[in-house]
């Protein structure tokens, strides 16, 4: 039998082999089959934007170890990278990073470290965004297995809020998610109402690691 394992972004590669791929449906009907997703953010996550606004760990922590770019010098080449934006939030609301001005709000309020994406980057985002929402009510999950991670806080949203002076972007987190998707966001309803869905006391880097799981 043929048993796959898809941590993080290889969740979403596969999501588009399912969408996409003829040879899917053959695969799930294959005597023992199963798919293990480890932590994949099939919504999207909020860590993407935290990053692109110059606001989150990761970036900061390149930051440091670049010694010939800054934060910002990095944020440009990082928006030009279509592949990023593919692990965006896909819902629309409370934003829709499908359009310019949620970017530009996104960056003028926080302190204009990063770059909004050109409209190529916007138009590849928006197109693999819309395939899934259309095609995802279609996904057969009988064979599928999400398994959750747990971290103390993990971005969920973000909020502009004026503090006297000026605005500025504040990043929320929450305890239920793996340090980079958050449950919501990563675990599909349908794997829940089947009791699909495993958590256990691991971050999202470590997933794949764990020998217990």
């Amino acid at each position: 039998p043929i048993h796959v394992i898809a941590h993080s972004m290889g969740g979403v590669f596969f999501r588009e082999f399912i969408l996409g791929g003829s040879q899917w449906q053959a695969l799930n009907s294959s005597p023992g089959f199963k798919l293990l997703f480890l932590g994949a953010p099939l919504g999207g996550s909020f860590l993407i934007p935290e990053t692109l606004s110059g606001r989150g760990g990761n970036i900061s922590k390149l930051s440091m170890i670049d010694l010939k770019h800054g934060k910002k010098e990095l944020l440009q080449v990082f928006s030009q990278c279509p592949g990023l934006y593919h692990l965006l939030p896909l819902s629309t609301t409370p934003y829709d990073f499908s359009k310019q001005k949620t970017w530009q709000d996104l960056i003028a309020n926080s302190q204009n470290i990063g770059t909004p994406p050109g409209d190529e980057v916007i138009k590849s985002y928006t197109s693999f965004r819309d395939n899934i929402l259309n095609k995802k009510a279609n996904i057969d999950y009988k064979n599928i297995i999400y398994v959750a991670g747990k971290s103390d806080a993990t971005t969920a949203t973000y909020e502009i809020e004026n503090n006297g002076r000026d605005n500025g972007v504040v990043f929320k987190s929450t305890p239920d998610g793996d340090g980079s998707v958050t449950w919501a966001s990563g675990i599909p309803q349908e794997l829940i109402e089947r009791n699909a869905v495993y958590y256990c006391l691991t971050t999202h880097g470590e997933l794949a690691n764990e020998p217990d799981i």
